[in-house]
Formats: structure tokens, sequence, C-alpha cells
């Protein structure tokens, strides 16, 4: 009698513990079923060696991340070894991997071939969540040649503060940089307190460790804003970085914004570490308070700091091409004696060497800036060919055809003055740019 007890305690026991397991994995060698309570846990045995080959992860229930979920590369350390990873939730079950980390929640440490998909075949989806504000914390972060990796239909939220981090960070690189990522239909929330939705600073000392070849396609990139962060940027390419490919997504906050700090909120940033970086951006949208750039965002000063707003702010030169996007339903209004930032729908650059930009078929429209105590500067589309000295003369070239303006306004108040163009090509010293410069709109 007292066997068959022991018996059914341990039955019992093992139930409850399976039932309380929501991370399910199967794998195709070594052994072959493991359950467990965190992302974490599970891919701590993927590194021990526990589970090989063709790994499937199964997501049955919410986690609570403890530590950081990270996954290391097959074959480092040694007895590691996985094909491809593939992570999904339960058909017809809504899952949420949450943490509350001072640093990355899932990180992908030289990783390759890892799959998330957040849809099921129930309808329901995905949420990957760091709800830690501080200045170290991020959601989710690919270095080490992190590669080939694949997101989609995945809401992944994140609060960090820190100007060079980002919701999703892409951070340095080993022999390759971290390439061939993507993110597809994808929601990337900043949650009214991240700095950026995606921060990608890569490693600048040679052009073969940039990150290069990543994607970003049909994203919605919001709420990056913070009452205390002077200048948020909903996708911040930093530095080395090249080659990314940034299609059919949009930027935007879900309501209107008041603000303290003097700022420029960016929608999309690009910086150059090469002559010969170059990157794709077509047909996104910056602007208004939902997808595709609805609704009508007004950002408005408390204060009497300087406020102002850009929509895609393009710095590269080996032939980057911007062609559809669309920049609209923006109004700033604020009260600044000190005067204004040069806004703009399209801000393109090319610094201090030969390269080659192509502005095409974009649109900015119902942009308003108003300054009601001092001057409005800006453009409804800028371009700049730095010289870095007036002796200095460089060949940038800018082709810029078929754009279209529409309904842009810009108000000055008290004693300040407007200075407005619809489309500006300047060269930004005392020196002068030579080069077969098109303009066709």
């Amino acid at each position: 009698m007292k066997l068959k007890l022991l018996y059914l305690f341990l039955f019992s026991l093992s139930t409850s513990l399976a039932l309380r397991a929501q991370v399910s994995l199967t794998a195709t060698s070594a052994t072959l079923v493991g359950s467990y309570t965190t992302l974490s846990s599970a891919f701590t045995a993927i590194n021990n060696g526990t589970h090989k080959g063709v790994i499937t992860i199964t997501l049955t229930g919410n986690t609570t991340e403890t530590a950081t979920a990270n996954l290391d590369s097959s074959g480092n350390p040694v007895g590691s070894s996985y094909s491809s990873i593939s992570i999904r939730p339960q058909a017809a079950t809504a899952v949420t991997i949450l943490g509350a980390l001072a640093g990355p929640l899932v990180t992908l440490n030289g990783a390759d071939g890892v799959v998330i998909n957040g849809l099921n075949t129930g309808g329901s989806s995905l949420i990957i969540s760091n709800t830690d504000a501080g200045t170290s914390s991020v959601t989710i972060r690919f270095i080490n040649d992190a590669s080939n990796n694949k997101i989609s239909n995945t809401s992944i939220r994140g609060a960090g503060t820190s100007g060079t981090l980002g919701v999703v960070h892409f951070s340095t690189g080993l022999l390759t940089g971290n390439d061939g990522n993507s993110f597809s239909t994808c929601n990337i929330d900043g949650t009214s307190s991240a700095a950026s939705c995606l921060f990608s600073l890569g490693t600048t000392t040679t052009p073969d460790l940039q990150n290069s070849n990543d994607t970003l396609l049909n994203c919605n990139f919001f709420d990056f804003f913070n009452t205390t962060i002077a200048s948020p940027v909903g996708v911040n390419l930093n530095g080395g970085n090249t080659n990314w490919h940034i299609s059919g997504n949009s930027f935007y906050q879900t309501t209107n914004r008041t603000t303290a700090v003097q700022g420029l909120p960016t929608s999309l940033q690009i910086f150059p570490s090469y002559t010969n970086d170059v990157h794709t951006v077509i047909g996104n949208f910056s602007g208004g308070t939902g997808p595709s750039a609805i609704g009508l965002l007004t950002y408005t000063g408390s204060g009497t700091n300087i406020l102002g707003y850009i929509g895609f702010s393009i710095q590269a030169g080996g032939g980057t091409i911007v062609q559809n996007n669309i920049c609209q339903n923006v109004t700033v209004n604020y009260a600044a004696s000190a005067g204004s930032f040069s806004n703009a729908g399209f801000f393109g650059f090319i610094g201090g060497y030969d390269g080659a930009l192509t502005f095409t078929s974009n649109s900015v429209k119902n942009f308003t800036i108003f300054n009601s105590s001092g001057s409005a500067l800006g453009s409804a589309m800028q371009f700049n060919g730095r010289v870095t000295t007036a002796a200095t003369t460089v060949k940038p070239v800018f082709t810029i055809t078929n754009n279209i303006i529409d309904n842009v306004i810009f108000n000055a108040g008290g004693t300040g003055s407007t200075q407005f163009y619809g489309l500006r090509l300047e060269a930004s010293s005392a020196g002068s740019f030579t080069g077969a410069t098109t303009i066709s709109n």
C-alpha cells in the first residue's frame, strides 16, 4: 500500500511539473524531448549539448525570465550542436515571454538559423517584453556574428532609456558581423519609454565586420518616446552597418506628445562608416498616430526649448536608394525665442567624400512646424554635400526625381522669421561640391 501511494505521489509530482513547463522542446539527436519553465533554461540545455540537431521549441504558456535567455553558436561551447531552431507558440495560445532585466532579455550570441514565428495556427501571437526601464536593458540582442535568423509576426516590447541601445539591439561582430537577419510583420514597441525601437552599432574597424544584409520588412516601430529623452529615433543605424533593406515599415506615435526637453525626434536615421556603405529604403511611412502614417501626430513643446522633427535622415554615400517613402501628418508646436532646428521630411547627406544618394517618388504631406516665439527653419526635402574645408571640393551626386510636396507649412511668431524650402540642395561649408546632381520633380 505504501509503495502504491509513493507511485501515485511521484506520478502526481511529475504531472504537476509537466503542467508548469511552458517550454516544450523536441530534437532530432541526443535527448529528443525536454520540458522547461523558461526560455532561458531551454537555451542553457541546448548550449550544454543536451538537445542537438533540428530543434523545435513550442511555447505552451507564459514564461517569466529571471535571467537572460542566451543562445550560443552551434559548436561553441564545445558539445553544443544544432542545425536550426524553431520557436513558436502552441496552436490557439497567446504567449508572453516576460522579464524585467537590467540587460538583454534574449541574446543570440553568435547563434545562426533561429526562426521565431509568433503567429500560430489559431491566429494568436507571441509577445517578448522586457519591462526594465534602465539604461542597460534591451529585449532582443544580436552579437558576435549572429546571422541568418528570422523573427516574424511577433510583438517586441522594451522600455530601456539608453541612447545607444534599442528595444532590438544589433551589436558588434567577431569575423563577419551580424548578417542576414530579418524582422517581418513585427510590432516593435518602445512603450513610451525607449530611446530607440531598433539600434545598431556594429564593428567599425573594417567593412567586413559591419552588420550587413539585414532586413526590416512590413514592421511597425512606434512609441519611441520619453519625456526625458531629447531626440528619440525609431530605427537608428548608427555606424558599422551596410546593405540593410528597409521596406514597408511604419514609424509613428500612438498618441500626441508633449515634452519640455529640446529635441529632434527622427523616424529613421542612418550614419555611414565607409564611403561604399549602401542601403535600400523603400515604401516606408513616417508620422501620424498609426500604421501607414494615418491620423495626425502633434508634438508640443511645453517649455521654451526648441522642438523639431525629421522623418528620414539618410547619411550614406555608396549608392543608397530612398524611394516611395511618405512623411505625413505631423504638426510641431513650440515657443522658443532661441530659434529652430533645420526640420525636414527627408534629409540626405553625403559628408566629406564622393558618393551618391537617390531620392525618387517620395512624398512630404501635411507637415507643419510652428514656433510661436521665434524663427521656423526647414525644408520638405534637404540635401547636403558637406566639404571638410573651404579648399576641398568633393563630388557628391544626388538624384532627386518625381518627389511630391503638398501642404507643408512653416510659421514663425514674435520677432522670428520663417526660412522654408521645398527642395534644398547645399554645401555646408564655404567650399563647393560638383557632380552630376539631377533634380526633376
